[in-house]
């Protein structure tokens, strides 16, 4: 007696249409607020862009949205599946044959799905945290590049000065027909002097057309007046308060990616645990046979499971034990580290903040510079005064412009660790950040 067996085996899959028309949706709109960034003339809008434009920010922001989308897909049901079986034949010259089709719904035992749903949260967190330490990162490289470029401005326009008053001072010592001991000496210590700034003058110039194509390689095809920018500087430092101290344990992006690498360390272990757990797929089976002129119908139940027989997933179980471990050990010395650097970091800025505040005015420098070679000229000062008086005045700009960027390191630090970027740093932009004096 022939037979003939034809299986059939499939998944209804769900339609996945809508989810590309809203992603090309997405992608038009994100489009759409990249091309709001066009010209920047402020740091508040050099920041602004560089959220909207950085592609570190970028792929922050698209991880931790990957993440959100993994999270509403982790809780969805398993897809049922239909099983049909026919098979064809004959007995004694009667046609024979037999169909089933049966309905088979999974149902993850164990808690399988919980489990997954908890290590999508958990990778979900992790990826938010990694965006917000990413966004302070790119602002306060930011605002860290604006402060440089104001600072190379400065530097420049000091050493330019210092190189115009030598060219003077050499022109009319090399106008003389006949020079004394003393000037040949002067002659020759302000030419070395001379050479020596524009060793420097050449280092500056050097270092700011780098900077300028760093900022420019970070905000691709906007039109960035680098000119206006770099006349800017902070006029005004804000103070921290110690209130905000409070939020650390809560906002802090590193404990926030630590904690929930402790969470889904947890969650593989509870999936770890479930796996060992079989899948049950139940549902409706209808049966269909004749032969000959007999024909029958039956109705009934379709039910299979698993055996974990082989595999218990004890190795698996115990390795995600010690991750669980080894992240919470982590989390706990982290958090004690962060909670005492938050504190000592604001310290260190409140008294950078004074420091900066109790210093003397540029202009009362520049004043004393011009009554320096005004009385140079009139033989009541020598060269070395002349000299240390620029000497002066470059090595106060870079010790002024150090203890700036070290303030605005601490700064922004501190309120990366409070989870508060980029809203601050962007008000702080638009009301504190000024031009300067063009002398």
């Amino acid at each position: 007696m022939p037979m003939y067996q034809v299986m059939f085996f499939g998944r209804l899959s769900a339609p996945f249409f809508h989810k590309l028309i809203f992603g090309l949706l997405g992608l038009g709109a994100f489009c759409l607020a990249a091309h709001a960034c066009e010209s920047v003339r402020t740091p508040a809008e050099f920041l602004q862009c560089v959220l909207q434009r950085k592609p570190e920010i970028i792929s922050a922001r698209a991880e931790a949205e990957s993440a959100t989308d993994l999270k509403q897909q982790s809780g969805r049901w398993i897809n049922p599946e239909i099983e049909s079986e026919h098979l064809f034949g004959k007995t004694l010259g009667d046609v024979q044959y037999e169909h089933q089709i049966g309905l088979l719904q999974t149902f993850e035992l164990g808690g399988k799905r919980g489990a997954r749903i908890a290590a999508a949260e958990a990778r979900e967190n992790k990826a938010t945290a990694d965006r917000d330490a990413q966004i302070g990162e790119e602002l306060s490289d930011a605002l860290g590049e604006l402060l440089q470029a104001a600072q190379l401005r400065e530097e420049l326009a000091a050493v330019n000065s210092a190189i115009n008053a030598y060219q003077r001072m050499l022109s009319t010592l090399r106008r003389r027909s006949v020079l004394s001991v003393e000037q040949r000496s002067t002659l020759q210590l302000f030419q070395s002097n001379f050479e020596t700034l524009e060793d420097t003058q050449a280092s500056l110039l050097s270092e700011q057309k780098i900077l300028l194509a760093t900022l420019a390689t970070d905000l691709p095809g906007v039109k960035v007046d680098w000119a206006a920018l770099a006349r800017i500087t902070v006029a005004d430092w804000p103070e921290i308060s110690k209130d905000l101290l409070n939020s650390v344990p809560t906002k802090n992006p590193t404990l926030r990616r630590l904690n929930a690498l402790n969470e889904l360390a947890f969650a593989e272990y509870e999936s770890a645990s479930a796996e060992a757990w079989p899948d049950l797929k139940l549902g409706p089976t209808i049966r269909f046979s004749g032969e000959g002129p007999i024909h029958s119908q039956a109705y009934g139940l379709g039910v299979s499971i698993s055996l974990p027989i082989w595999d218990a997933r004890g190795p698996l179980k115990r390795a995600t034990h010690r991750l669980i471990e080894a992240s919470r050990i982590t989390l706990e010395a982290k958090h004690t580290q962060e909670q005492l650097l938050i504190q000592e970091k604001s310290d260190s800025y409140r008294a950078l903040r004074e420091r900066i505040l109790d210093r003397s005015a540029r202009e009362s420098f520049e004043h004393y510079i011009d009554s320096v070679e005004s009385q140079y000229a009139r033989g009541l000062l020598g060269p070395a005064h002349v000299i240390e008086a620029y000497r002066q005045r470059i090595e106060g700009l870079r010790s002024r412009f150090q203890v700036e960027r070290t303030a605005l390191s601490l700064l922004l630090n501190v309120w990366t660790s409070l989870g508060d970027l980029p809203d601050p740093a962007i008000k702080w932009a638009q009301s504190s950040w000024r031009e300067v004096s063009n002398k």
